[in-house]
């Protein structure tokens, strides 16, 4: 970056985090400090994350609050829309057609697209100014801060392009193509602050993965030693992830309320007691320890705020027979207590909404550690805000335990990415990477009758195509930092044709046959990028090639050349997270 500063920001389900590091540090570990917003910050939890929550003015369409002072300013007037766990609806995000709403604390809806943003130029914006006030300069435009964004293993390209997109309308870059900008999957950003720790085993040939689970997404990435000084690493096998998180236990404790209140629900969650409410089970969760510890939870005040709504009425009665036929006729409920307007949750039951989050882990870890490639890892580096729960750890602790792997958790394990992320900037110890997908481009060729299939031809000036997946690198692909794919050319179909369209597509397949055909309609591709390429008319069909090759340097970068090896001309980019066009060598 022009300015020097690099700026990462761990954008999590329930916490978000931004740290910097700024250009007269030596990047050594005290020197990239987590930043926490003034206007965001709770007293007593200063350099630490903050709450996700975002209070939006529905007419200006600007934040107006961020953390627990945009719950406790929602609960004071309830004018503006108060988003939580909006993240997850980028899950939702499958193409760059995808429209996705999100829906507030009053069941109001707005465009994730618009909380996105809003959210990440809070950050920027006083990321830039303490910046520049550490600095002793008047201000740092954003545009010239590095930013590094971390995002789950699990999302789609289109996902991570929606980011891109709001990054730019949060004011960070200046357009799609910016290089000031990168992103990277949670976990590979912690393993660049555990390398660093006193708790890391380094020997040189051993195996470690890092285990990232915070509020809606679990990651992992798995890793082998290469040199000691200074550390590098190899990626191993493919980073997995699956959405599950410390959101679900919340997510039982609403569909507990929701079956109370059923039609009548939406209408309580309006309400400040109902925020409270949220609040302390929040609270309940953090300290939730497994042995023992019942949790009560008085609904006095949110019965009382409801009643005092003119038109509106709900009885403690009718509250008593609606506790009731829920625990009678669910049986995931029945245990829960009643005592007048008081529910006392059993710690039982409290495990058991914990131990399916677990269970979720568990099923990660056998997925991927009894593997060929995976055996002979003996350290798991756990991190993020779960696993900060003592019984979490302890339950993940005696599954590895049992295949003669030690799991450890790192200092501030909560804020082990968002500092690492910072150090993706700084310094590149992960030399080796597995590629995630087999990654093609979608093209047509001639129909071979000994070859194709009969019912995918398609004409094109009487003359008989297929559209296929025309494959660049497998699945599973050893690819050093840097490495680019072989380079192939791709020419118009007609010679009237004045610019060739490029899909880059991914298909998730181990053991690919790349001899048997994949044809373009297959319903497992996902289309990772689209680039309009613009073609010279007057020059003849033949010579009109556009050469392709990937190169990878964190993310795929798509590099394409003219005939002669100079950059071509594009247009109408989509789901882009990095693009280099550049000279053949």
């Amino acid at each position: 970056s022009m300015s020097g500063v690099v700026v990462g920001i761990d954008f999590g389900t329930t916490m978000t985090g931004a740290a910097i590091s700024l250009p007269s540090s030596n990047h050594n570990r005290d020197d990239i400090s987590v930043y926490t917003p003034q206007s965001a910050l709770i007293r007593g939890f200063e350099g630490r994350k903050v709450q996700t929550a975002a209070l939006i003015n529905p007419r200006t369409r600007r934040l107006t609050a961020f953390g627990v002072p945009a719950k406790l300013h929602y609960i004071e007037s309830k004018s503006e829309y108060l988003f939580e766990l909006f993240k997850l609806a980028l899950a939702k995000v499958t193409s760059s057609e995808s429209q996705v709403s999100v829906r507030d604390a009053g069941g109001r809806d707005m465009d994730l697209f618009i909380v996105l943003s809003e959210s990440l130029r809070f950050f920027a914006e006083g990321a830039s100014e303490h910046a520049a006030a550490a600095l002793k300069v008047p201000n740092i435009e954003m545009q010239n801060i590095f930013w590094v964004i971390t995002v789950p293993v699990g999302w789609s390209s289109a996902a991570v392009a929606l980011m891109r997109r709001a990054c730019q309308a949060a004011g960070m870059i200046q357009h799609e193509f910016a290089q000031n900008i990168r992103f990277v999957n949670e976990a590979e950003a912690a393993t660049h602050e555990i390398i660093h720790s006193q708790e890391f085993h380094a020997a040189k040939g051993a195996q470690f993965a890092v285990l990232d689970c915070g509020g809606g997404t679990t990651d992992m990435v798995f890793l082998e030693i290469t040199r000691l000084k200074p550390v590098k690493v190899r990626e191993i096998y493919r980073a997995e992830g699956v959405t599950t998180g410390a959101t679900k236990i919340e997510l039982c404790f609403l569909l507990f309320l929701e079956q109370i209140f059923q039609e009548n629900f939406e209408r309580f969650r309006t309400l400040a007691a109902f925020a409270q409410l949220m609040l302390q089970f929040e609270d309940c969760k953090v300290l939730f320890h497994g042995e023992s510890g019942d949790r009560r939870f008085s609904f006095a005040p949110l019965l009382q705020e409801y009643n005092a709504i003119g038109g509106m009425s709900y009885t403690e009665a009718q509250f008593d027979n609606d506790v009731k036929r829920v625990i009678a006729s669910d049986p995931n409920f029945s245990t829960v207590r009643l005592n007048k307007t008081t529910l006392t949750i059993p710690h039982k039951l409290w495990a058991k909404w914990f131990n399916s989050t677990i269970e979720d882990i568990r099923n990660l870890l056998e997925m991927t550690l009894d593997r060929s490639e995976t055996r002979r890892i003996r350290f798991i580096y756990f991190v993020g805000g779960f696993c900060q729960n003592d019984y979490v750890f302890q339950e993940i602790q005696k599954t590895v335990e049992e295949k003669g792997i030690t799991l450890v958790r790192p200092p501030a394990p909560d804020t082990a990415i968002v500092r690492g992320s910072v150090r993706c900037q700084l310094e590149q110890p992960i030399t080796d990477r597995c590629a995630r997908y087999n990654y093609g481009i979608i093209c047509m060729v001639p129909f071979d009758e000994y070859h194709h299939n009969p019912r995918q031809i398609q004409f094109v000036e009487g003359k008989e195509y297929v559209q296929v997946f025309d494959v660049l690198v497998t699945q599973g692909t050893a690819i050093s930092h840097g490495h680019e794919s072989s380079m192939k050319g791709y020419a118009p179909m007609l010679s009237s044709d004045a610019q060739v369209t490029f899909k880059l597509a991914v298909l998730e397949e181990a053991n690919l046959d790349v001899t048997r055909p994949v044809y373009a309609n297959d319903k497992r591709i996902q289309i990772h990028t689209t680039i309009v390429v613009q073609v010279n008319t007057r020059i003849p069909l033949a010579e009109r090639v556009t050469d392709c090759k990937l190169r990878f340097c964190g993310v795929p970068e798509l590099v394409l050349t003219n005939s002669e090896g100079y950059p071509v001309n594009f247009s109408n980019v989509e789901n882009l997270p990095v693009l280099v066009a550049g000279r053949r060598n």
